[in-house]
């Protein structure tokens, strides 16, 4: 008889931006092509053979999961991220983005069709446990340098910093994404450049400029010279 534990630790939102949704599936194998499972050194190696075709079996099992469950979802990236032992088997962390519906918390727990993963795919396993993946975190949003990144379940959100434009071609989908400096109505001449200061704008001018939008010439030089704010 298998012990089968499964934790969902997401929290729902009414509505997604985004369809892509990124999870990280934590499972228990008990075996794999019928074997009882093992842990192998080679696992914690990316390049070798063996964790090479252990990360393919994973995802074919975790597929071929969510493909014979009633739900309108699929799995359009899969990556195992790390391995570890826990009782002489092998703890699966496993990144995934769903494609499809979005999901609430429920949905995401009915997504997975546990008797296949118990007992039909070519991994088999005793545990399960998904959690939502925070990329702000991880680092692997593509939020804006001068934007905030604020993890929500299955995805995230970019917002301009105080000070910032957004200036991003898809606003809706795809905030945050470019950030560029608002000068106001004011914005500096002859080549002046507008920065953020301790929160204020300034116009850095040319050495030969000089004024609160470098608007006034003064001796010749070369180089970039004093700040003034706007």
């Amino acid at each position: 008889m298998y012990l089968f534990h499964t934790t969902v630790l997401l929290l729902a939102i009414a509505n997604r931006i985004s369809a892509l949704q990124t999870y990280m599936v934590i499972t228990r194998v008990k075996t794999q092509k019928i074997d009882p499972a093992s842990c192998l050194p080679e696992y914690s190696d990316s390049s070798s053979d063996k964790f090479t075709n252990f990360n393919r079996d994973i995802c074919d099992s975790l597929s071929q999961s969510i493909s014979s469950s009633p739900s309108a979802v699929s799995i359009s990236g899969c990556r195992v991220e790390s391995v570890v032992c826990q009782d002489n088997l092998p703890l699966v962390s496993t990144r995934i983005d769903i494609a499809g519906s979005e999901l609430t918390a429920n949905e995401l727990h009915h997504s997975f069709n546990l008797h296949t993963l118990i007992k039909e795919t070519v991994i088999t396993i005793d545990y399960l446990q998904v959690k939502d993946f925070n990329e702000c975190k991880s680092g692997t949003h593509n939020c804006d340098i001068s934007a905030a990144c604020r993890n929500t379940a299955g995805s995230y959100t970019c917002t301009c910093k105080q000070g910032y434009t957004d200036t991003s071609i898809d606003h809706y989908l795809d905030a945050g994404r470019v950030c560029n400096i608002n000068c106001g109505d004011t914005s500096c001449a002859n080549n002046g450049v507008c920065l953020l200061v301790e929160d204020q704008h300034v116009c850095k001018c040319l050495d030969n400029y000089e004024g609160p939008s470098c608007e006034l010439m003064k001796g010749e030089k070369n180089g970039f010279g004093s700040l003034a704010l706007l």
